[in-house]
């Protein structure tokens, strides 16, 4: 028993908390009516077990719920993968087309497109050893990726030591070039960890 507060409304409650979204939920109690059973669920519960309680069965259903609990996860972290690599609209189709089977047909939309390029990079990879230069790379790229993100685009394709970017929002130029002038300022930085004094970066905008 807990003063002022009953176990459907701790599950409510824990169901606010953005990091017990996903904690798998198990009422026990002694109160198996069909009332009882419905309040657990519609507060969030994932399972509900009557007293008095097997133990075997216990560790079963919490041991699949655990299981969805790190499958959820992952499709969770996969989603914000996929999110720097395609547009909202790309993933809002797809996610349809998982549940109906039927696949949007093709729309004309306006987007805004921007390229990176290293300037004098032939010249540029000759004259580090290839650990450092793909420990340069790699950091620039990924600052580059961060700064598409952040202003709601969505990377193309990479080329060398640049990238092309896609925005197709309602606020695809302005996010665009926020996003350039993020990249061209923080390459430009002094921050010797990147490195990114050593390069000289070209960008546009369509």
């Amino acid at each position: 028993n807990m003063p002022g507060l009953d176990g459907v409304e701790l599950c409510r409650r824990l169901r606010t908390l953005e990091r017990h979204k996903l904690t798998p939920i198990v009422r026990v109690t002694g109160s198996s009516d069909d009332n009882s059973v419905s309040q657990a669920f519609a507060a969030g519960a994932d399972d509900f077990i009557a007293k008095p309680v097997n133990p075997t069965t216990l560790h079963v259903r919490l041991s699949g719920h655990l299981q969805k609990m790190d499958c959820m996860k992952e499709m969770e972290r996969v989603r914000k993968n996929l999110n720097r690599y395609i547009s909202r609209r790309t993933r809002t189709m797809m996610e349809a087309y998982s549940i109906t089977g039927i696949l949007q047909l093709p729309e004309q939309q306006d987007a805004c497109v921007m390229f990176s390029d290293v300037r004098g990079f032939t010249q540029f990879s000759q004259e580090l050893e290839p650990t450092t230069l793909f420990n340069v790379l790699t950091s620039h790229l990924a600052m580059q990726v961060d700064s598409v993100y952040r202003h709601g685009g969505y990377i193309d394709k990479f080329a060398g030591g640049g990238i092309m970017a896609v925005f197709d929002s309602n606020q695809r130029v302005a996010g665009a070039c926020r996003c350039a002038l993020g990249i061209m300022d923080a390459t430009q930085s002094d921050d010797p960890g990147r490195n990114q004094r050593m390069l000289e970066l070209g960008i546009g905008i369509h």
